[in-house]
């Protein structure tokens, strides 16, 4: 009985602390958005991986294919975000083969970071940022 209730406990403990690990409140409109991120795209994701950042703290290496771009390097056909690996650190997860629309901002060392603080979503449930955002560009035009 003892040993269940220590058991309970160290449960909650655990997941407690990670699911309020993550508070960054709910994001602005498209728009809003779109003027606060340096890079915001629709893409499908090609690979995964991970690294290990200078923290030592592994995280999510993100490859997409771009297909419309709305802001930020729009004549790349290919980009990589980094998130954490998880949703406790605001990591986003991203799967491969999926699409999503993407709105990331560039790390102090100067590479492309997304996480469940920005709009990013799949681009199945997007509706309100397509809209918002307008047409956009394809890489390279």
């Amino acid at each position: 009985m003892i040993r269940s209730i220590l058991t309970l406990f160290f449960m909650l403990a655990i997941f407690g602390m990670e699911a309020q690990a993550c508070d960054c409140g709910a994001p602005g409109k498209p728009l809003a958005e779109l003027d606060k991120s340096n890079s915001v795209f629709q893409g499908e994701v090609l690979t995964l991986d991970q690294e290990k950042s200078d923290s030592g703290h592994a995280r999510n290496l993100v490859t997409f294919k771009v297909e419309t771009s709305w802001k930020g390097l729009a004549d790349h056909k290919k980009m990589t975000v980094r998130t954490a690996t998880n949703g406790a650190a605001c990591g986003f997860v991203f799967k491969k083969g999926e699409k999503y629309v993407v709105y990331a901002n560039l790390t102090s060392k100067g590479e492309l970071s997304a996480s469940l603080c920005s709009r990013t979503a799949a681009l199945k449930d997007a509706d309100e940022d397509l809209r918002g955002l307008g047409k956009g560009t394809k890489p390279g035009n």
